[in-house]
């Protein structure tokens, strides 16, 4: 009698962790906001010969931005470069609100493979206004002075 129990009530507490581990997760994605999408954001991913910024998302995760994407470079350009992503947030009047310049992952883009990298920043505190457009572009060699990184 005593196993009979112990089997019938063996997965309640596995089904008790997996039922907190669901609400959990969807209670944490519910709160990440696609600004393309809900917000009127534009975003610019800017295309160049060789190598260019294939995808841009930007995100709004409480009071936090995230912009990620890919740095794909070209599949008959196979010279090894070095370079980083500039973003620019542009408000709804046009002007530039924010300078962000970041590297991306793996570093190389030459030789066969990788043919992508990954490029993301957050920005802790910061609200992009509706109307406003995010441009990103990649740029051969060392970043520029005047773009201020993200966290």
């Amino acid at each position: 009698m005593t196993a009979k129990i112990r089997r019938q009530y063996m997965g309640t507490p596995l089904l008790a962790t997996l039922s907190i581990l669901v609400l959990t997760i969807a209670g944490c994605a519910t709160s990440r906001i696609a600004l393309s999408k809900e917000r009127g954001v534009t975003v610019n991913p800017i295309r160049t010969k060789n190598i260019s910024v294939k995808t841009l998302h930007v995100y709004q995760n409480g009071n936090d931005i995230e912009i990620s994407g890919i740095v794909k470079r070209d599949y008959f350009f196979r010279r090894l470069q070095y370079g980083h992503v500039d973003i620019a947030i542009y408000g709804p009047d046009g002007t530039i609100i924010r300078k962000i310049t970041t590297s991306y992952t793996p570093q190389h883009s030459g030789g066969r493979r990788p043919r992508q990298s990954y490029y993301s920043v957050k920005l802790r505190q910061f609200m992009v206004p509706p109307g406003s457009v995010i441009e990103a572009a990649y740029h051969s060699g060392k970043p520029r002075s005047e773009y201020s990184g993200g966290t």
